[in-house]
């Protein structure tokens, strides 16, 4: 009777132990995931970026809101009325429009986030410019509307503390001069309400005129107003 000789299995082997197949054995693979994992972290640290902001404080409360996220960069041509006229300081949009709170010197806190992708916003200003409890924003966005090229145009919002929202007063194409370059809220006059300050450009033939200008906001007839112009050089 012929048996056969069997070794039995050891759990010691001098085999190498097979590794299972798959993509993650591909170099390839872990430099996308590293490249994958640098473009998060970018875009993180450029959502983070402060293109412009402004403060305003009531009541003890200091209310914060910025621009962040850089988005693009644009240098102002004028076109069709304004051919051959530009400005040499470039427009810097940004993404979102954030909105931060502190109570006397505590930590900022974020009340509200909103996305301005694709508006344009590169300057901001806030305060107080009624009697309503909530707050006066302007944004300056840079894009075209229906009739007019691109461009820096006017908005104005409200923020309400209490109900933390933001909500659209007035947006318009321009309001007294074509083109302006930075804006604040200022009392001119002592009375307690502010009013927006926005330094402008003209064109009247060749000469470029320089202007200082204060609007306020009639909420009853849901406009900007004029209230005071100076010229400067």
């Amino acid at each position: 009777m012929r048996t056969k000789f069997r070794v039995p299995k050891s759990k010691y082997s001098f085999l190498p132990e097979e590794k299972p197949s798959g993509l993650w054995r591909s170099p390839v693979a872990w430099v996308l995931l590293l490249l994958m994992i640098m473009i998060v972290l970018f875009r993180l640290l450029a959502h983070k970026e402060v293109v412009a902001a402004a403060e305003y404080t009531q009541d003890g409360v200091t209310y914060r809101v910025a621009i962040e996220g850089k988005e693009s960069v644009k240098y102002w041509q004028g076109s069709g009325f304004l051919k051959g006229k530009s400005l040499p300081k470039p427009f810097v949009l940004g993404k979102e429009i954030a909105i931060y709170e502190r109570q006397g010197g505590g930590a900022w806190r974020e009340k509200g986030r909103y996305e301005f992708a694709g508006v344009g916003p590169w300057c901001v200003a806030i305060g107080q410019m009624d009697e309503p409890q909530d707050i006066e924003i302007f944004i300056g966005a840079y894009r075209a509307t229906r009739y007019f090229p691109e461009g820096p145009r006017p908005y104005f919002f409200t923020w309400n503390p209490e109900q933390k929202r933001l909500l659209r007063l007035w947006s318009g194409s321009y309001l007294d001069a074509p083109v302006f370059t930075a804006a604040k809220f200022e009392d001119i006059d002592g009375d307690g309400r502010q009013e927006l300050r926005l330094e402008e450009r003209q064109w009247l033939g060749e000469t470029e005129h320089h202007y200082t200008t204060y609007y306020t906001y009639w909420r009853d007839s849901f406009q900007p107003v004029k209230v005071k112009r100076i010229e400067g050089k």
